[in-house]
């Protein structure tokens, strides 16, 4: 095998496109994967599959052109995943000399390397590239590169997608720019990245209260009115673990989860009861698959879980029982994949704490696919453990903290499933403004997340 040289590498870069830039998906991105989606005839492919070039999680990288990659992959330039490497050494009339048998044997190559392969050859661990400046899961439509096959493809029934977010908190600072802005002022940034999702979560951390004010305390209320910015993001999943849903008592906590109910979003991580609060939340994706998600509070500082007979709030972390949950969900359930978030204790840092390394990791041994840190008002580092992606915090989404960097610099992840499983994570970088909302991140402000918490070591190890 030859593998991409570093200097090749690098000119392969400056000439073909932006890696660990500022690019991110903007809004005029969302707005051709929308009309990408609308029309379903468009989207299908018979007797064809996309042909997919693949490299690190952290890049954004183009290609100029099909023949282009053509030339890099006969030369050996780029490697290939062995399943489909006949069928591509015929296509582009070559012989690849650089192949791997596995996703995981890639992975350590990735930090230097792409890869062609498949949707089913890909898991979240790896960002597509574009060709040509186009997208595949962008804009499936006009994606350039197809490959002959058995099987059919439709973007419309194939692919689900799912937006994962940070921390919100509608009080304080960001309440009063509610009041004094209206309410949807709060998403006016973000809002255009949300409109297609098949599922969008919100982790929010507060519940509402009549005659609610604002004080400059942790003791957190909102306004009812103020929700209304769940229904404009299309919010149908609320993760309920977070420390501070009861701090106004239980008689609020159970009146908003009505409210969710009566507006059809679904809840997890918390409940009426112990019982409610540690039920998996199962959804169905398009292509009849389904996606469990279950959350746990590490330490209830607030004395905000659910521990005595029908006493709502979150669900208290227990490994044993986190053990038994995965386990059912995966043998009796014949869930596709499983999602475990966690309330963490609160760290003021990029790197995680002793506890949330060795909970989450554990998680990951339990059977879970995808584990992430729900606490997080500081953005934290992305892990690969075991062929599994670990996100210790994705940051504050909608809260009030200014008051240094890390508090403002958060993401959120546009997730597209296929057959059962997460093959692609692109993540959107924000900044909380100075009027306490979330704004799309400049490139610097994107570079500078990046660099703080994408390490290779964490990236790029052999575990």
């Amino acid at each position: 095998m030859r593998p991409l040289t570093k200097t090749y590498f690098l000119l392969w870069l400056v000439f073909l496109g932006c890696c660990f830039a500022g690019c991110q998906p903007t809004a005029d991105k969302q707005k051709k994967q929308q009309a990408s989606q609308t029309d379903e005839a468009q989207n299908r492919k018979q007797n064809q599959i996309p042909l997919l070039v693949v490299g690190r999680f952290d890049a954004d990288t183009t290609i100029a052109s099909v023949d282009a990659l053509r030339k890099a992959y006969c030369s050996g330039q780029v490697y290939v995943w062995q399943p489909i490497k006949a069928r591509v050494d015929k296509q582009f009339g070559c012989t690849c000399q650089s192949v791997v048998n596995t996703l995981q044997a890639f992975q350590p190559l990735a930090k230097k390397n792409l890869l062609v392969t498949t949707l089913d050859g890909l898991d979240m661990r790896f960002r597509t590239v574009k060709i040509g400046q186009i997208d595949f899961f962008e804009n499936p439509q006009a994606y350039p590169l197809w490959m002959a096959s058995s099987e059919d493809f439709d973007a419309s029934r194939d692919l689900s997608t799912f937006i994962l977010t940070g921390v919100t908190a509608i009080t304080r600072a960001t309440g009063n720019t509610a009041d004094a802005r209206g309410a949807m002022y709060l998403v006016e940034k973000v809002k255009p990245y949300f409109q297609q999702a098949d599922w969008v979560h919100i982790s929010n951390e507060v519940s509402f209260k009549p005659n609610c004010v604002f004080e400059a305390t942790t003791r957190f209320c909102s306004k009812e009115d103020h929700f209304e910015v769940f229904k404009a993001l299309r919010a149908n999943i609320i993760e309920l673990t977070g420390n501070h849903n009861r701090d106004f008592g239980d008689k609020y906590y159970l009146e908003t989860l009505t409210w969710y109910q009566t507006n059809k979003m679904q809840t997890f991580g918390g409940g009426k009861d112990p019982e409610a609060a540690q039920t998996p939340l199962l959804i169905t994706l398009r292509d009849g698959k389904k996606v469990a998600f279950v959350g746990f509070n590490e330490k209830c500082p607030l004395a905000e879980c659910a521990k005595k007979p029908n006493e709502p709030g979150a669900n208290p972390y227990d490994a044993t029982r986190a053990k038994q949950i995965i386990e059912k969900l995966r043998q009796q359930d014949k869930v596709a994949f499983i999602i475990v978030s966690v309330q963490f204790g609160e760290s003021d840092a990029y790197s995680p704490t002793a506890s949330q390394e060795k909970i989450c990791k554990n998680l990951v041994e339990f059977g879970a696919d995808l584990v992430y840190g729900s606490q997080a008002h500081q953005v934290q580092q992305v892990e690969f453990y075991k062929g599994k992606v670990i996100l210790y915090g994705l940051g504050n989404f909608i809260f009030d903290q200014t008051h240094k960097v890390g508090v403002r610099q958060g993401y959120f992840l546009q997730n597209y499933f296929y057959k059962g499983k997460i093959v692609q994570s692109v993540p959107v970088y924000t900044f909380i403004d100075d009027t306490h909302r979330p704004d799309i991140a400049t490139a610097a402000q994107a570079q500078a997340i990046r660099k703080a918490i994408y390490l290779d070591r964490l990236l790029f190890h052999t575990q």
